[in-house]
Order: structure tokens, then sequence, then C-alpha cells
């Protein structure tokens, strides 16, 4: 059996991929017809839900014990991300380094560091929600 770390890892990437997809759809579908601002906004939500429907599907094979390794699977999860957002808007969208923070910053209107926070806790409000059902 893959340890939990391994499998936080692999659904990582499932997560980072449909994210990749979501944003393409936000680019192309999504700013024409709202706005960057308002479809990176909208685009926190949605991907929220993204990540959320895919913790739950994955939920029973990383399988976390406890919330303590839910806290470690979301932990993962976040900082993986993050590094995969400020790699991404570095080296594929050559974004200056104020640009990216820009992106973050909730005083300027940014949603995405919400969205971060979201993904951290997901496992957790996965375990969470599973238990009562």
């Amino acid at each position: 059996m893959l340890p939990l770390v391994i499998k936080s890892i692999i659904s990582f990437i499932v997560i980072a991929g449909a994210e990749t997809l979501h944003g393409v759809f936000r680019i192309h579908f999504m700013n024409p017809k709202l706005g960057d601002r308002s479809a990176r906004r909208i685009g926190v939500i949605t991907g929220s839900i993204i990540v959320f429907i895919i913790a739950w599907t994955f939920f029973s094979w990383i399988d976390p014990a406890n919330e303590k390794e839910c806290l470690i699977v979301g932990g993962l999860w976040f900082i993986l991300m993050l590094a995969f957002d400020i790699g991404f808007g570095r080296f594929v969208f050559h974004f200056s380094w104020e640009r990216i923070i820009f992106d973050f910053d909730l005083t300027k209107g940014n949603f995405l560091a919400l969205g971060m926070l979201f993904l951290l806790f997901t496992p957790l409000l996965v375990f969470e929600l599973r238990a009562l059902f």
C-alpha cells in the first residue's frame, strides 16, 4: 500500500491538472465575457469546488486516519500548489514577482490566497463531512 505522502502527491497531480484546465477555460471563455477581475474571483469559487470534488473522490484511497493526517495532506497540497502556481507564473507566463504577489493580495481584491487556504483545509473538511454521512 502506498504511503500517505505518495498518495497525497499523486492526488495533487490530479488537482494541478484540473486547475490548469480550469485556468485555461477561465482565460478563454470567462475573461472575454466577464473581464479578468470578475473571472478570477469566480474562478476561485469554481476552482475550490473542483478541489473539493477531487478530494472527495480520492479521499477513500488516500485514507487519512485522523485530523492530523488530513492536515498533512492539505499541507502538502498547499505547498505543492503554491510552488506550482508561482513556478507556472514565473517560468511559463514570465510574470514578475510583483505580479505574482499581486495575485495573492487580498487587499487588492484578489482571492487566490483564500483559494489556497481552502485547499489547505479541504481534506479536513471532507474528513468531517464523511464522518456525518
